[in-house]
Order: structure tokens, then sequence, then C-alpha cells
């Protein structure tokens, strides 16, 4: 699709889900190529791509369930006057939303600084086995998890999560290139065996 500012590829409302096999590709600045209201589910299997300044893949709003399987690729656009090029772009307002991401041998990127933006509710990223991800990772307020487990789990980028009881688990086999800030609040890092 290459529309005007401010476009969407698939539109929905709260309480939809969206299974993606194919290729869909946004082309228009500050857009996102599927956007979704509350309670939206998405399951990524293939594609989902933002060439725009400042558009995101995937923008959903609160209580959002996210999976990226082996073989999916999210990549946001590139950072411009706003400084939104995310790959997902958790955007709710409710602070005790649940939003969860599993990247389940899937890949995440972006053409900007951030692949992940959190909202102030409270985030849950898995970056499972196998996942690739390239972008920081930023969460904002909430009490936020980010879990890297399995052998080949990668993160180009920062862990950035603000306010919070937060938690970051990096697993045996997992890389991080990039530093962690875990913010205010009651944290928890752990590190095992053999993780890099």
């Amino acid at each position: 699709v290459d529309g005007g500012a401010n476009t969407e590829a698939i539109l929905l409302n709260d309480d939809s889900s969206v299974t993606n096999d194919g290729e869909i590709t946004l082309a228009t600045d500050d857009g996102a190529t599927v956007l979704m209201g509350d309670n939206a589910t998405i399951t990524n299997n293939d594609d989902i791509t933002a060439t725009g300044n400042d558009s995101r893949a995937i923008e959903v709003g609160d209580n959002a369930t996210i999976t990226n399987n082996s073989g999916g690729v999210i990549t946001g656009g590139a950072d411009s006057t706003n400084n939104t090029g995310y790959a997902v772009w958790f955007n709710g307002s409710d602070t005790a939303a649940e939003n969860s991401l599993t990247s389940d041998g899937g890949t995440i990127t972006t053409s900007g600084a951030v692949a992940i933006e959190g909202s102030e509710g409270n985030e849950t990223i898995l970056l499972q086995a196998g996942s690739t991800t390239t972008g920081d990772i930023r969460t904002n307020g909430g009490d936020d998890l980010v879990s890297m487990t399995g052998s080949g789990a990668t993160l180009t980028g920062d862990i950035e999560l603000g306010e919070g009881n937060d938690r970051v688990e990096v697993g045996r086999g997992a890389d991080i290139v990039g530093t962690i800030d875990l913010g205010a609040g009651n944290d928890v890092f752990i590190l095992e065996n053999e993780a890099e």
C-alpha cells in the first residue's frame, strides 16, 4: 500500500485478530501497516513491513497479544520528525493493561532506533530461541518483563524499562549487544551461565 501520511494497510477496532501468512507492506510516512485497537491478537508467520519515515509495522492498544513465529519478520520504518519508526508500538493508555509479545524464532527489526516501544501498562516480551531483534526495547511505565531464552536468541540494541518493578532474564545461549537500564523501581536482573 502506498498512500498519504497517516495511512494504514489494515485498520481494525477493538477485540480483533489478524493472522498473517503473506507479505504486508506500507510505504507511507507516519502510518502503521497494521493498526488495531484494544484486546488485539496478532499472529505473524511472514512479513509485516513499514518503509516510510516515522512509520510502524504494528501499532496496538491495550491488552494486546502479538506472536511472531519462526519465519516471521516485523520491520519498522526510519525515524524522522517524531522518532516513531517502531517495529511494534504498544500505544495504549491503561496503566493496568497486560500486553505481550513473543518472538518464537522470528525477526523484529527497524530502520529507526527503537524496535519495540511499550506503553504505561505492563509488557511481557519473550525473545525465544532463534529469534533476532535489532533495535532498542523501551517499555516506559508498568511492571515489565523482558526474557531471552534458548540458544541463538539475539538482541542488538538497548533495553530501557523505565519506572515500575521490572525484570530482565537472559538465558544460556542468548546474546545481547547493548546496555540494560532497569529504571526506577524494585527491579530484578537474572543472567544464566554462558549467556553473553
